[in-house]
């Protein structure tokens, strides 16, 4: 909740968002972690090929799959937080 300042609580988000019509609201930090931890797993015991690309922004992956198939070898192969969360 950087974005916002220390001033703002993440009670205040969560507020903010229903006032504007959001029934609710996830909190994915800790999912964020372990999507993480996975990826620096996965890159430690990675043979190749490289550079690996990870696939959190759904633009980036589109692109990819439409633009560029010839890197689809270099996606990392875990989910994103909000699938997993999901």
């Amino acid at each position: 909740y950087a974005q916002f300042g220390p001033e703002v609580t993440p009670g205040q988000i969560l507020a903010g968002l229903r006032a504007i019509g959001f029934d609710s609201a996830v909190d994915l930090s800790f999912m964020c972690e372990l999507v993480a931890g996975a990826t620096d797993a996965y890159l430690s015991e990675c043979d190749g090929p490289w550079p690996k690309i990870s696939v959190t922004c759904p633009a980036v992956l589109r692109l990819i799959q439409i633009r560029y198939p010839e890197l689809l070898a270099h996606l990392v192969p875990i989910e994103t937080p909000r699938e997993l969360a999901a």
